[in-house]
């Protein structure tokens, strides 16, 4: 078998720095919600040191996730709640991004 393998973990709360100011914001609706989410990541982005995704995460599954590629060479990349898809190299801003409590409806409806 040819190709790469690629390994997709989640995020976690448990982070190696903490998130400061970098907070998805409470919202009554999901778009303004997310207008000040960019908002608040360009000012971070200006402000905080970025760092790299790989060593933003903590805790046991992580722990698991690097000792697999390691030993077998795969590429890792991380579904995170607040910044979406990275490669583990990619440099970010530590954030807090848990969507469990909000007071909206997560889902988007299209027209149609």
């Amino acid at each position: 078998m040819s190709g790469r393998t690629h390994f997709i973990v989640s995020c976690t709360r448990r982070k190696s720095v903490p998130a400061g100011n970098t907070v998805f914001p409470s919202a009554e609706d999901a778009a303004t919600a997310y207008a000040s989410w960019r908002e608040i990541l360009v000012k971070a982005c200006n402000e905080y040191k970025n760092i790299r995704a790989g060593g933003l995460y903590t805790g046991q599954h992580w722990r698991c996730a690097f000792t697999a590629v390691a030993n077998t060479g795969a590429e890792l990349w991380i579904i995170s709640a607040g910044l979406g898809l990275l490669h583990v190299t990619d440099r970010i801003v530590p954030y807090e991004a848990t969507f469990a409590s909000m007071p909206f409806c997560h889902q988007v409806y299209g027209k149609g």
